[in-house]
């Protein structure tokens, strides 16, 4: 076992408790005799009936008026030695000082008249009528980036900064400070990372959300939408299978999520209108034949030409181009197409767009936004359409 940071505090008197194991806590007078000799067996519970091998333990026992030193031994051994100096260390002048959107600092001013080295632990206090928490203990610096990410706002809140020199102990608190209400966390947990399913297969969407303030959400602090646009439903679960609704029909019939690459997120809401989101990208895929391969499965490539010409690529006058788009099956789909201008490296330097087409919807696609970006006047090239079903593609130019 490897003692780290150590050190000796006051305590309220407790009647001594006779223990066993293999550690002990032994004080000394100046002369080197015990006066007083504690078995212990220190142990890490980790929370979840595990038990680990790092941890923190406390000790309380009355401690004597001649004492000089103290040790703790494991068997015969003698792992740490804590000697007092002729002064306790001091403390000052804590800060908490925070740039807006930025973690705060906590500064603060120590000495020690006997040169020894001092470690710091820190503690909040969130507010007058709350015990303190702690912050972090043991290091050296007088200076502390704080993540407060887990913690509650408060308009009240006070740190508190505790120096040893591994004996003695000061200690000193801050003015009250507010800090900011926090928004909240938020995961998909399930499924955990990019999947690609079968058509009709059965997918549950799973999501935890946690805020400072009002701790586990659930219901309506939680929705899940399609692309960020369609309602999937809310609530810590939902069914993919048949969590999406009709866009282009009055009916609020729900229906499963059509083959396709599909973009899903997650955004929790807390009582103060807080919010934070996780998105999932490619959860849904269809390939019988393949059931690992990804989507799309299908590609088009449309040749287009726009805007005015004038020189020995194309005839004088004004040229435009129109691609329409048909779904011919009985169910949404989720396609996309990007330009890919000619006389430019492939693949395609254009973002990629989303196209969610509804059973035998059309939707075209003319110059104003394949090209849209800026380049020589005529501009031609192809636009890439890719779904994970078969569609029906027409260009027509003029």
């Amino acid at each position: 076992m490897r003692i780290g940071h150590s050190q000796l505090v006051k305590a309220p008197a407790m009647p001594a408790v006779p223990g066993a194991g293999d550690y002990s806590l032994v004080f000394r007078d100046g002369r080197g005799a015990i006066l007083q000799y504690h078995p212990f067996a220190p142990t890490f519970d980790q929370g979840d009936g595990g038990v680990s091998e790092r941890g923190t333990f406390s000790l309380v026992y009355p401690f004597p008026a001649a004492t000089k030193s103290v040790e703790i031994w494991r068997q015969q051994s003698i792992l740490r030695t804590l000697a007092p100096s002729d002064n306790p260390p001091t403390v000052s002048n804590v800060t908490v000082t925070a740039a807006e959107n930025q973690r705060p600092v906590i500064r603060w001013a120590a000495g020690d008249r006997d040169g020894d080295p001092l470690s710091y632990t820190l503690y909040v206090t969130p507010n007058p009528d709350s015990g303190k928490q702690p912050i972090v203990s043991g290091i050296a610096d007088t200076a502390y980036i704080w993540d407060t990410a887990l913690l509650g706002g408060s308009p009240e809140a006070v740190v508190t900064v505790v120096a040893s020199d591994g004996f003695h102990t000061a200690s000193a608190a801050s003015e009250p400070f507010e800090l900011p209400k926090q928004a909240p966390h938020v995961a998909i947990i399930h499924p955990d990372g990019p999947k690609t399913f079968l058509e009709g297969q059965r997918v549950f969407l799973r999501g935890l959300g946690i805020d400072a303030e009002d701790g586990i959400l659930s219901g309506k602090s939680l929705a899940w939408r399609l692309g960020d646009r369609v309602d999937m439903g809310s609530g810590e679960t939902v069914d993919a299978t048949t969590a999406l609704p009709r866009l282009l029909s009055s009916s609020t019939q729900r229906m499963p999520l059509p083959p396709g690459e599909h973009k899903i997120r997650l955004t929790a809401t807390d009582s103060d209108g807080n919010t934070a989101s996780d998105a999932l990208e490619r959860a849904c895929g269809s390939d019988p034949a393949d059931p690992l391969s990804t989507c799309p499965t299908r590609s088009y490539a449309v040749k287009f030409v726009c805007g005015l010409g004038e020189d020995r690529l194309a005839a004088r006058g004004r040229y435009r181009t129109a691609i329409d788009i048909r779904n011919p099956e009985r169910t949404l789909v989720t396609a996309r197409w990007r330009v890919s201008p000619a006389g430019l490296p492939s693949p395609a330097t254009r973002t990629e767009n989303t196209l969610m087409l509804e059973a035998d919807q059309t939707r075209d696609i003319g110059c104003a936004e394949i090209a849209a970006a800026p380049g020589p006047v005529l501009r031609t090239g192809f636009v890439i359409v890719e779904s994970p079903i078969a569609l029906n593609v027409v260009a027509v130019y003029t």
